[in-house]
């Protein structure tokens, strides 16, 4: 825990300047986005609608038009504005200097780009486009396909002002400074599908009629504008739809109530003109409740006739795909009515869109589906008119049995004031029917109260200064303490001498210093580059190897590792090298016989190795080569891969090899896999007089080393020690090579 709080220490001496400098960078970063952002302010309006569907309302105050007849009343697609000495935006909206009349785009690319304004003096001005810098470096430097847009020309106030791309006419709205001014054209669309998104309109509480329209935007006044233009924008689109959803029935009753009141007016002539000539009256012999009785069935067959009509009038307006005049007649008809408002809906949803759009075929396909309910539905309603109608005339044609009896002359009057008196009952009853209509189309103002207009307010609800500063040294912490626990880091691989001495008691029997060409780790340095520090620093584990005392003249030597990647092939390689150098013979054996590099970097032929002749395919000198380079080096490379190679390596052949080559060679020099994949290095430590484990500083993992001290116990290890190589300059002790005398000795 003690170690753990130790690594977490920002202030520690390793991490404290750190610390200081992230925290002034957060501090100062902090204030700079809170300063430069633009600032956003929040208000509301609130409103009662007495409406059976608040959601259709909500939807209708959402929806495109409204919007779009908010933004142009407004003219909020174009912004205005100026920029302080640190370029920060300053919104001109409400005291624009001058307006823009008659604008014309050319290009559609040339939407949300800024154009400056310079009054040259009150009747003049300097108009210029510029691409940001960036775009101009990306173009510069061919990063970017896109076409600048660059131009500059001087205009006149009032007069139209034509450029490539766009025109337009700026008039002064008052007295111009001699300043830059910026202007930006938003598109529409875009504009309106921001402003739809960012609305948040909803109910008070979960059945009230009172909705609130929330919004926000960086200028306070322009966001009073908005929301109660959109209020006023949507009143007015109300208004609208009540008068255009009973216009079309309006016209069709004004029809048949001229039609009706002709007919009257012929049926009451043809009566009176016939009881003139005839001198005749109504019999007293027909009743008046049975004349009232074929009244009235007259009377229902008309009102039939007139619904039948009406009917097909809607089937007609569903063709057409006009679905407002359906919406009048909600009371009558009120499933046909909240289908088409459903249908409604929907084609506002998707109202400019595209008609290859995916939503706008979906919706489509849903109003399609829709449609042919509404058909149905009147089919069904057609169908029992006819089946009434038919009813109707059956009673009808009973009840003027009676009237059969009497004079023809007789018949005939009945059958006028019959039809009269139904004229006259059926022009009331559509006087009543214009007249429902009528009143239903009366704006509704009464159903929609603006309770709360939208006021303008002074403070900004974001950014938050205090959650800015907040989450700029939460971040510096977190990153702070990242870096404590980088630079207080112990660590877990061997860095130095030090780590080594640490964690285990064998000795060290060289470090070798960082090698910065990367491309001498293919090659054998010690030869090529003999003067360098590294090159010194194996002739210094040479002179180590030789004061180490052994019961045979020919030293036996196995180099390994501990995994993979830490440079083992460039160790040994380079010492067998060193050793050959030294008028001492020397043979390096490859034996990784599972994957070698040792061929590769002396160049030699791999064919014929070490495992063929264990195996006793080919005699010792057919894979014994020579090192051209080096004339007291041989090799005897690995050869072909192996199922088997713990048992060659075990085998009698191989202790035999050993033996036979003490006979000829002062040292022998083994390269063994790495220790922690597979045990053939314990095996040929066996053989050896000294193992070297090489580690390679940042690398080598101070876990698997922590093992070797107990794996040279086990063993009976002799002489093992390490040889730490590319050690950086901050790992290593003072060591002061003199090139000259680096000169002398390798000669």
């Amino acid at each position: 825990m003690i170690k753990v709080l130790k690594r977490l220490n920002i202030f520690s001496e390793n991490s404290r300047f750190y610390t200081f400098v992230i925290l002034f960078l957060a501090i100062a970063t902090g204030f700079v986005y809170f300063y430069l952002s633009p600032k956003y302010y929040k208000t509301y309006t609130s409103i009662q609608i007495t409406s059976k569907d608040i959601q259709t309302q909500m939807d209708i105050i959402r929806s495109r038009k409204v919007v779009k007849n908010a933004v142009e009343s407004l003219g909020t697609d174009k912004a205005c504005y100026t920029k302080n000495l640190l370029f920060k935006k300053e919104d001109l909206y409400g005291h624009e200097p001058f307006r823009v009349v008659d604008l014309e785009i050319k290009n559609s690319d040339f939407y949300d780009k800024e154009i400056i304004i310079t009054p040259l003096n009150q009747e003049k001005y300097l108009l210029k486009i510029k691409e940001p810098i960036q775009k101009q470096l990306l173009s510069l430097f061919h990063l970017s396909d896109s076409k600048n847009y660059n131009f500059e020309g001087e205009f006149f106030f009032s007069k139209k002002a034509v450029t490539p791309y766009f025109s337009f006419v700026l008039q002064k709205s008052r007295p111009v400074s001699l300043k830059d001014y910026y202007i930006t054209f938003y598109k529409k669309d875009f504009l309106i599908d921001r402003i739809r998104r960012e609305l948040h309109i909803y109910q008070s509480s979960k059945n009230s009629s009172l909705i609130k329209v929330e919004y926000q935007d960086s200028n306070p006044k322009r966001l009073k504008d908005m929301l109660n233009g959109l209020i006023k924008s949507y009143i007015s689109q109300k208004e609208r739809a009540e008068e255009k959803k009973t216009s079309k029935m309006l016209f069709f009753i004004e029809n048949r109530l001229k039609d009706a009141k002709l007919k009257e007016s012929r049926a009451l002539d043809e009566l009176r003109n016939y009881q003139k000539e005839n001198h005749i009256n109504i019999s007293k012999n027909i009743s008046s409740n049975l004349m009232q009785l074929s009244i009235g069935y007259g009377e229902e067959l008309r009102k039939i006739g007139l619904e039948l009509n009406t009917l097909s009038m809607i089937k007609d307006e569903i063709k057409k795909g006009n679905f407002t005049v359906i919406s009048a007649l909600d009371k009558k008809y009120p499933e046909l009515a909240s289908l088409a408002k459903e249908i409604q809906v929907m084609k506002n949803s998707v109202d400019k869109l595209n008609d290859l759009n995916p939503e706008v075929i979906l919706v489509n396909q849903k109003i399609d589906k829709l449609k042919e309910s509404m058909n149905s539905l009147i089919k069904n309603m057609q169908k029992s008119l006819y089946a009434h109608k038919n009813s109707i005339k059956k009673a009808l044609k009973g009840s003027n049995k009676d009237f059969d009896k009497l004079p023809k002359n007789e018949q005939k009057l009945y059958s006028l004031e019959q039809n009269y008196q139904i004229s006259k009952k059926h022009y009331a009853y559509l006087l009543k029917e214009r007249s429902r209509l009528l009143n239903e189309s009366m704006p509704d103002h009464f159903d929609i109260s603006v309770i709360d207009p939208a006021v303008e307010v002074d403070k900004a609800f974001k950014p938050d200064f205090w959650s800015i500063m907040g989450l700029s040294l939460l971040a510096a912490l977190a990153l702070s303490v990242l870096l404590a626990l980088i630079n207080n880091k112990e660590g877990d691989t061997i860095n130095s001498e030090d780590d080594l001495k640490k964690i285990s008691k064998l000795p060290v029997y060289g470090m070798i210093p960082y090698v910065t060409d990367h491309r001498l780790y293919n090659k054998i340095y010690v030869i090529d580059t003999p003067l360098t520090v590294q090159s010194e620093a194996f002739r210094g584990i040479r002179t180590n190897i030789e004061y180490v005392k052994t019961d045979d003249k020919c030293k036996v030597i196995t180099v390994t590792s501990t995994i993979p990647g830490e440079g083992k092939s460039v160790v040994v390689s380079n010492l067998a090298a060193v050793l050959g150098m030294s008028d001492k013979k020397t043979i390096l054996l490859s034996c990784d016989l599972r994957i070698s590099e040792l061929h590769n970097k002396f160049h030699l032929s791999n064919k014929k190795g070490l495992s063929e002749f264990l195996q006793a395919k080919v005699p010792l000198k057919e894979v014994v080569q020579k090192f051209d380079k080096v004339s007291n080096l041989s090799i005897i490379p690995s050869g072909g891969n192996v199922e088997n190679p713990y048992e060659l390596l075990d085998s009698k052949e191989m202790k035999t090899l050993i033996k036979n080559l003490k006979k000829y060679f002062d040292y022998i020099v083994i390269d063994t896999p790495p220790v922690d994949l597979v045990s053939d290095a314990f095996i040929l430590a066996g053989y050896s007089d000294i193992t070297l484990f090489v580690c390679k500083s940042e690398v080598s993992k101070k876990s698997f080393v922590e093992n070797i001290d107990s794996f040279v116990k086990k063993y009976e290890i002799k002489n093992a020690g390490f040889i730490l190589h590319s050690l950086k300059k901050r790992y290593m002790k003072q060591i002061a090579y003199n090139k000259e005398y680096m000169f002398h000795k390798s000669r």
